[in-house]
């Protein structure tokens, strides 16, 4: 569930700047302390930006996987599929002249999105996918309070230094 927050959040945010800026408004961004000053477009009401530069920022790769359809691939592993026939509304134009909406970059990328209200700067932190926020083998469990078989409450703490098997279950 806090993934889902964290990147609704993110698409929130990156969809409210991106429907405050307009076309012909250039738009600054940083990406690992390079900053871009990109244009904006008007693709049906929505902002987008061109494509290229972002990809060289992030240091990401853009491989052709069918004829309507790229992957854009972050790291080795973690990559984000768009079609270019026109059905995906996150890419526009095709070739050199591609451009990416705006509230889509977040995603695509796999970055944390934020403001800088001081310089009117978007900062983009790659790698920070919401998805790879978990815990892992070894890492300490958060305290969790949770309800017992006859519903009283049972926090994870009151265990604390013993060994614990959590058995969940879910119907989807």
């Amino acid at each position: 569930m806090l993934k889902l927050l964290v990147a609704l959040a993110a698409v929130v945010a990156a969809f409210s700047v991106a429907r405050s800026a307009r076309a012909g408004d250039a738009i600054a961004i940083s990406v690992r302390d390079r900053l871009l000053n990109l244009d904006v477009h008007d693709v049906d009401g929505r902002a987008f930006i061109p494509m290229a530069p972002v990809v060289e920022a992030f240091g990401a790769k853009l491989e052709a996987v069918a004829d309507d359809t790229l992957s854009v691939c972050v790291e080795d592993d973690v990559c984000s599929i768009v079609r270019t026939d026109g059905t995906d509304d996150r890419i526009a134009g095709d070739g050199d002249a591609r451009l990416v909406a705006l509230s889509a970059v977040p995603e695509l990328f796999r970055a944390h999105f934020d403001w800088n209200d001081a310089s009117d700067v978007i900062a983009l932190a790659p790698g920070a996918d919401p998805g790879a926020a978990r815990i892992g083998k070894g890492d300490p469990m958060p305290d969790v309070t949770l309800p017992d078989m006859d519903g009283a409450p049972v926090a994870l703490s009151g265990y604390r230094g013993k060994r614990v098997i959590m058995y969940t279950w879910a119907s989807w």
